[in-house]
């Protein structure tokens, strides 16, 4: 490895690079998320607003706003010019395991155990409630993604499923079978042409973006 970040207490769940790759966000099951500085391997900054185990950590694409999701069931977001925390949208008997933000940022989508995706419109450093989309899954949602080219949002469940949202619709607009166990990760190509999902029986399957016709 080119480099070692040090410093959580327990495992980390998720990491992400700020868009100019000067900083990576790590979000850990000791309730904290840092921030660390690549150059240099520094913890610039902890993040410990009272959260739960963070499953999901992921930065706006003007690199503005940190967002995290928590097991609490709590959708966190912080200003990245002195991390302060200025969003803190909570759903009541939820653990989140999933957090997406769409390409022009004027979207956040968070999802988990009770298979409930929520979309909020992020107005400068707010969020406002938008939509939430009725289960399509059975089981616990386990990861989110936005195409780079539209809208459009995939989700990745446990119940083997992956299935395709527009935004403003109450019911997935596709559902894409093929994976025989949860599906942990989904994620599109930088042309949105394909999107790539894995799975608990160690299979890696790529998909056609015509799939969503």
């Amino acid at each position: 490895a080119q480099s070692v970040f040090e410093g959580h207490t327990d495992h980390v769940q998720a990491v992400a690079f700020s868009p100019d790759e000067r900083l990576v966000a790590s979000g850990s099951r000791d309730t904290t998320v840092r921030i660390w500085d690549v150059d240099t391997g520094d913890s610039i900054a902890v993040l410990n607003d009272e959260m739960d185990v963070v499953r999901a950590v992921a930065f706006s694409p003007d690199g503005n706003l940190l967002f995290a999701a928590d097991e609490l069931g709590e959708l966190h977001a912080w200003e990245t010019k002195n991390w302060r925390r200025v969003a803190r949208e909570r759903i009541k008997n939820e653990k989140l395991f999933a957090l997406a933000v769409s390409n022009d940022g004027a979207l956040v989508a968070a999802a988990g155990r009770r298979a409930e995706i929520r979309i909020w419109n992020v107005e400068g450093n707010t969020l406002r409630l938008r939509d939430t989309l009725e289960p399509g899954h059975s089981e616990w949602i386990q990861s989110l993604a936005f195409s780079p080219n539209d809208d459009t949002l995939a989700s990745g469940g446990k119940d083997a499923v992956i299935q395709f949202w527009e935004v403003g619709e109450p019911t997935p607009r596709r559902t894409l079978l093929g994976h025989k166990q949860r599906v942990w990760s989904v994620a599109w190509s930088p042309d949105g042409e394909a999107l790539v999902s894995s799975g608990d029986n160690a299979e890696v399957r790529i998909w056609d973006a015509d799939e969503r016709a």
